[in-house]
C-alpha cells in the first residue's frame, strides 16, 4: 500500500499499526524524490521493502523511481507502465525512455535519469494546458 500516500508522515502512520508489507510510494504523489527516499528509508527501518508506484506513466517518472531503487537496500520491484504508449504525455513526451530487457531495466548514469525530454512536445502540451485553462 502507499501509492496514494503524499508523505512521510502518512507512511509512518501505516507503518506503526502494521497495515502494510510492502510500501508503494509514487514519486509524483509523493512529494519528489527526496521525500520518496524518505518513504523508502523509513520502511527499511521498519523491515519493509519498497516498490516504486509509477501512476502517471512518464518515462521521467519511471526513470526517477527506478534511480531511487537502485539507491535503497530493500527496493523489491518497480512496475513498467504498458500505457506509456497510449498516453498523451508518455513515451511522446520523450525522446528516449527506460526500457526492459530480459525483465530489467539498467538504470544509467546519463544526466536526466537518462530520460531527454522533447522540447517541441513540451511546448506543444503547455499551449494545450494554457488554451484550455482560459476557456
Amino acid at each position: 500500500m502507499g501509492e496514494t500516500e503524499c508523505n512521510r508522515y502518512t507512511a509512518r502512520d501505516r507503518l506503526l499499526t502494521r497495515q502494510c508489507d510492502i510500501l508503494l510510494p509514487d514519486v509524483c504523489r509523493a512529494g519528489g524524490i527526496c521525500e520518496t527516499l524518505r518513504i523508502a528509508q523509513l520502511a527499511d527501518t521498519f523491515g519493509l521493502l519498497w516498490a516504486p508506484h509509477v501512476s502517471i506513466s512518464t518515462p521521467l517518472h519511471l526513470a526517477a523511481g527506478l534511480h531511487l531503487g537502485a539507491a535503497t537496500p530493500n527496493f523489491l520491484v518497480c512496475e513498467y507502465p504498458t500505457s506509456f504508449d497510449d498516453s498523451p504525455i508518455g513515451k511522446a513526451l520523450c525522446t528516449d525512455s527506460p526500457v526492459p530487457k530480459d525483465g530489467a531495466i539498467e538504470v544509467t548514469d546519463a544526466p536526466g535519469f537518462g530520460v531527454s525530454l522533447d522540447e517541441a512536445q513540451v511546448e506543444q502540451l503547455t499551449a494545450l494546458s494554457e488554451i484550455r485553462t482560459t476557456h
